[in-house]
């Protein structure tokens, strides 16, 4: 039995913190209280004082510092599942098509060896599966009023014309709901018609846009001729954005961000070139199986000042709507944290660490062939992240496995101090079984935590004037 405090210490330049794991706030406390729980979490007998005392007196009174850890390892929504399978799907990604008319360097198609991930392929979905996939979804929605209806692939628009047969049976099928479409797309084969369906279909388009041409072709090529791809993305949608009032309203674009590149030029073009784009987001590359990204010095500077211009907006000091696309993308993630952050009065016996999702009920990816899956990042070749098949309808043996996770290493959980804000879903730990290496995926995690707690501590240090008692 655990009879210390389940805390983390925290320090910054000017004051001393403990994460309170049970009510997951962060406490500021003494430098003599911080160093007595150092000194009591690393075995040595830590001398106590009045002032300690009554110190800790005071934060166990506010209901901080208990010793509880979970008793289980076990996740809570396995309660629900037979409601949420039977009545509450939320949405269906169709992969339309597994073959792409472009090659981008770190997609994980074009890298797929068939055994981590797949390739690219001829392989398309036919009709009666995509039909047979709608009614599937259709069937299990019954209490959701917005249910979305997503393509994928590949490159969905080389089947447009099966894309347009499955919109216009969904709003058939779907009647009476508020149907919420969307499609990733590099937009190269958007043509002026399609665009037209698009918006009066109320199409939400996610389109790949990494930057300027000489940062976007770098990765993203075409795949009969090899040369960059900027001029077929940028010139279609810029074209359509003229011919057809409102559209570049339903365009969201996606900028993958490459540590290789100069960041300063993407939030130039981004601020020049698309600055009446609705909404931009960018997120950082996610290095294929086995390998790591380098983080040169010049980019962790450019990074690091992307970061303080986000934590001055959520400061007041600096406009939101101003900021550079790194920053706003930084500033809109510090948000989203902070509003996570919600205190609760103490840790239950029973729970599951915080990544894993609900496989299926969010998200139905399905494949060509009527293959189920978690969702789009998951491995079409993974056993592990199989849900099910059309034919034969979910498996919730496989579900459950990949929503109880934690169960391979069960008495870290319960003992991990960032266990309610841990980002480890089953796509990270997908065949990996040793120990040591989920270990090592967990000490990432914490990590990640980390820097979100000391950014709000940051914050909270601005608002005070930094030395402020």
């Amino acid at each position: 039995m655990n009879d210390m405090p389940f805390v983390h210490l925290m320090k910054s330049p000017y004051c001393y913190y403990v994460f309170d794991v049970n009510t997951n706030s962060i406490v500021r406390v003494s430098k003599e209280l911080y160093e007595y729980l150092l000194n009591e979490q690393q075995g040595r007998n830590p001398l106590s004082t009045v002032e300690i005392e009554r110190e800790k007196t005071s934060l166990m009174e506010k209901g901080y510092l208990k010793t509880k850890h979970p008793k289980e390892i076990d996740n809570p929504n396995i309660d629900d599942m037979e409601y949420l399978f039977t009545h509450h799907l939320r949405q269906l990604v169709l992969q339309v098509t597994q073959q792409c008319n472009f090659r981008c360097s770190y997609c994980p198609y074009t890298v797929g060896d068939d055994y981590v991930q797949r390739g690219h392929s001829a392989n398309r979905m036919d009709w009666e599966t995509a039909k047979a996939a709608i009614d599937f979804f259709a069937d299990r929605t019954r209490d959701v009023p917005s249910p979305a209806i997503s393509f994928y692939g590949g490159e969905p628009l080389l089947e447009k014309d099966l894309i347009i047969r499955c919109v216009e049976y969904c709003k058939k099928r779907f009647a009476g709901k508020n149907l919420i479409f969307s499609m990733t797309t590099n937009a190269s084969l958007l043509t002026e018609e399609l665009a037209r369906y698009f918006l009066k279909s109320h199409f939400k388009l996610m389109i790949s846009l990494d930057g300027p041409p000489e940062i976007h072709d770098r990765n993203r090529r075409i795949a009969s001729n090899g040369e960059g791809s900027f001029r077929a993305v940028y010139d279609t949608v810029m074209s359509l954005a003229e011919k057809i009032p409102g559209f570049l309203s339903c365009i969201d674009f996606n900028a993958v961000v490459d540590p290789q590149n100069d960041i300063s030029k993407v939030n130039r073009f981004f601020s020049n070139q698309l600055s009446q784009a609705n909404h931009i987001r960018a997120g950082l590359v996610d290095p294929p199986p086995g390998t790591t990204l380098y983080f040169s010095p010049e980019y962790q500077q450019k990074q690091k000042t992307q970061e303080l211009l986000a934590m001055l907006a959520v400061e007041g000091y600096v406009d939101p709507q101003k900021l550079p696309l790194i920053a706003k993308n930084e500033y809109e993630q510090i948000k989203d944290n902070i509003n996570k952050m919600s205190p609760h009065m103490q840790l239950p016996d029973r729970m599951m660490h915080g990544g894993p999702c609900i496989p299926g009920y969010r998200k139905l990816f399905v494949t060509t062939t009527g293959t189920l899956l978690p969702c789009e990042k998951c491995s079409e070749t993974s056993e592990e992240m199989n849900i099910g098949n059309l034919n034969d309808g979910f498996d919730f043996e496989n579900i459950k496995k990949l929503m109880n996770g934690g169960n391979r290493v069960e008495q870290d959980c319960k003992d991990c101090w960032a266990i309610e804000n841990c980002d480890i879903c089953g796509v990270k730990v997908d065949g990996i079984h040793d120990p040591r290496e989920l270990r090592r995926i967990c000490r990432s995690s914490r990590l990640n935590f980390e820097h979100r707690l000391n950014q709000i501590i940051a914050l909270r240090e601005m608002e005070e004037g930094g030395l402020s008692e």
